[in-house]
């Protein structure tokens, strides 16, 4: 009896210190220890969300912007017309900007140099002359203005001037077939700019001229295309629509345009829309 009796306790003690045993063992679920994890080849009990990447959003806007282009005059060849700048300090602390003014057509007398005062959030309209040599040909020339940012950099804004007088090659028709209209229009980013050209007939019959429109940038939607009917030596307003891609950045961007003429000729014009931040 006293062997048996010893079993018992010796059978029980036993199960007293497995118990002991599992309450500071580990603590693994259940779940887990019965269906196996491998993270490169998840199982169907594995349901762990795939997270997407974070994509940091880009650098706000700056406000007001470093400098602005408002505009510039239509100037005659060998003569000074006035560039339209906004500049403006997005610092904390009153801040002396020194601006330049470039000519990529690499006109004598450039860059124009200057330098305005701002107190912190402020603006100041600058009104900058430019000479136009008298060997410049019509069209339109970017002007390129770089200022000092207050964080220590540097920012660039560009503009145009239209210069007249000089055609360059044959004298023009008397009636010009496309001349544009919008170049002191701006258009946010992601907005739709109308932009307005004169279409013209020079000829002597009613004519009807077809006109396609193209983006120096590459947008997308371009070429545009469409017709015009016109009078014998009229011309006539044409409102063409251009949406500016969102994500734009701030700028001057060329368009192209090739109209017919009457005995199948073609004329080509140019025009910019002008993107504001």
């Amino acid at each position: 009896m006293k062997l048996a009796r010893l079993a018992v306790l010796a059978a029980l003690a036993l199960a007293l210190g497995a118990g002991g045993c599992s309450k500071s063992g580990p603590t693994t679920p259940l779940s887990d220890r019965l269906i196996p994890r491998n993270p490169g080849n998840p199982t169907p009990g594995d349901t762990t969300p795939v997270v997407p990447p974070v994509v940091p959003p880009g650098p706000p806007a700056r406000t007001p912007p470093p400098a602005v282009f408002l505009g510039a005059d239509s100037t005659l060849v060998g003569t000074t017309g006035l560039s339209h700048w906004r500049l403006g300090n997005d610092g904390a602390t009153p801040f002396t900007m020194h601006w330049s003014l470039a000519s990529e057509a690499g006109w004598p007398g450039f860059p124009v140099q200057g330098s305005v005062t701002l107190r912190p959030g402020a603006t100041a309209p600058l009104d900058v002359p430019v000479a136009v040599p008298a060997s410049a040909t019509d069209g339109f020339y970017t002007l390129m203005m770089t200022v000092d940012d207050p964080a220590g950099g540097t920012y660039s804004q560009a503009g145009a001037m239209r210069v007249h007088g000089n055609p360059g090659g044959p004298p023009p028709p008397v009636i010009q077939p496309v001349v544009y209209l919008s170049y002191a229009d701006t258009v946010a980013a992601g907005g739709t700019e109308d932009t307005r050209w004169l279409m013209g007939n020079d000829g002597t019959a009613p004519f009807t001229m077809h006109w396609t429109l193209t983006s120096d940038a590459g947008w997308p939607g371009f070429p545009l295309e469409g017709d015009v009917a016109l009078d014998p030596l009229s011309t006539k307003v044409v409102v063409i629509p251009v949406a500016v891609p969102t994500g734009t950045a701030p700028g001057m961007y060329g368009l192209t345009i090739t109209v017919t003429r009457p005995g199948g000729l073609e004329y080509t014009g140019e025009g910019v829309v002008r993107v504001h931040g």
